[in-house]
């Protein structure tokens, strides 16, 4: 199944950096979200079970550091058989939060006043057959719900400004940007889970 689920998330973020990095960088993303502590990793199968119509991933705040530990040589290996990423400015850009986060942990999250413990919404797809059928809301409801189950109590997630559906979607959820500085490229937006 995470063959079929990393051919989702390169078909739904074609053009997006990670995409760039191929399908065996997207298929070890994937799996790592599906062993990683305390992480969600859900799909979306139609009623025969055999296709992916869609899929979330998550973990919580701070995962970044664990993940581009184990996915490293991977990137590493990709990028040299793919040179041309280098060109691209949101190479460079992620490439130095990247830094940053294996440097020294982030403590923004800290800083927004949810409660904690929050977890990120990573990604979250839906196959173009399946897409205006529901299937997106139903997938980020469950999320959700298994967030709560494990007891965390707000979530994040980062979407590209000009991804207006997207960002119509969430906020129809009921989830609110946070921290919007007019400038840049990508917009932060939250949910708790519980009243604080």
């Amino acid at each position: 199944m995470v063959l079929a689920v990393a051919r989702l998330h390169f078909e739904a973020f074609a053009g997006y950096l990670n995409t760039y990095l191929g399908m065996r960088y997207i298929r070890a993303l994937l799996h790592w979200f599906l062993h990683a502590d305390g992480a969600i990793a859900i799909a979306a199968l139609d009623r025969e079970g055999k296709n992916v119509l869609g899929y979330a991933i998550g973990a919580p705040v701070g995962y970044t550091r664990a993940l581009n530990r184990e996915l490293f040589w991977i990137v590493m290996t990709q990028i040299l058989r793919r040179p041309s990423l280098l060109l691209h400015v949101r190479f460079w850009n992620k490439v130095r939060a990247r830094l940053k986060s294996l440097v020294k942990y982030s403590q923004a999250q800290h800083q927004i006043g949810l409660p904690e413990p929050i977890m990120s919404l990573v990604a979250i797809g839906v196959a173009p057959s399946a897409r205006k059928k529901g299937v997106g809301l139903r997938l980020l409801q469950a999320f959700e719900a298994m967030a709560a189950e494990i007891g965390i109590h707000s979530l994040l997630l980062s979407v590209y400004r000009h991804n207006t559906d997207a960002r119509h979607f969430y906020e129809k959820c009921g989830w609110q940007i946070i921290g919007d500085d007019g400038k840049s490229e990508g917009l932060c937006y939250s949910r708790k889970l519980i009243k604080k």
